[in-house]
């Protein structure tokens, strides 16, 4: 799992194409090499490097069919997670991936409210998980990608809905960014 995670590193400092997704491919093999392991000791962390490395590959690739297949494998790291902290784990990436999905993947219009409702549900779960946990840092992450999809439906619902979307994104952001101040009182934390 860690040479998966060093490519993955090495992807996404690298700003050519071509090169990225050569890393994101020595990453994709590394976590299918790590998943074959029997008997591993936290089988999920392999699927979790895996999906990542197939959703980079539709996200910064624009590989879309990849899309589906990170989902898979952040699905089985959720099914396969022996720990609550591993379950929420594996949740905030498959909420993720299928935020990622509903925007980048060119969904039909029912199949972005389907993705984007699984989204909003698994990283709500994760949050939930996260907070009662008293992971903030995590918690922040996970929130900053629900405030993203607020502010996606303000784009894309009717108007009577959009003000209370915007107000939504807004409201989530503001947390955020007083919770990071209080976790990080020196300034900001860089995070991708």
């Amino acid at each position: 799992v860690l040479f998966s995670q060093i490519h993955l590193e090495k992807a996404f400092y690298t700003s050519r194409i071509s090169q990225k997704m050569e890393y994101l491919r020595a990453a994709e093999s590394s976590a299918r090499e790590a998943a074959e392991i029997a008997e591993r000791v936290r089988p999920e962390e392999s699927h979790i490097a895996w999906g990542n490395a197939l959703e980079d590959m539709a996200w910064h690739g624009g590989c879309l069919f990849y899309f589906g297949k990170s989902e898979e494998k952040f699905q089985e790291a959720v099914d396969l997670a022996r720990t609550n902290r591993a379950t929420t784990t594996a949740r905030m990436n498959l909420g993720r991936a299928q935020y990622r999905h509903a925007l980048k993947g060119r969904p039909t219009i029912d199949q972005f409210k389907t993705l984007r409702d699984a989204a909003v549900s698994n990283l709500s779960m994760a949050l939930t998980d996260q907070l009662d946990a008293n992971r903030k840092f995590s918690s922040l992450q996970t929130e900053s990608f629900l405030a993203q999809i607020d502010v996606n439906l303000y784009k894309s619902e009717a108007a009577p809905l959009r003000r209370q979307h915007l107000l939504d994104a807004v409201e989530r952001f503001d947390r955020i960014a007083k919770e990071a101040k209080t976790l990080h009182p020196n300034g900001w934390v860089l995070y991708r």
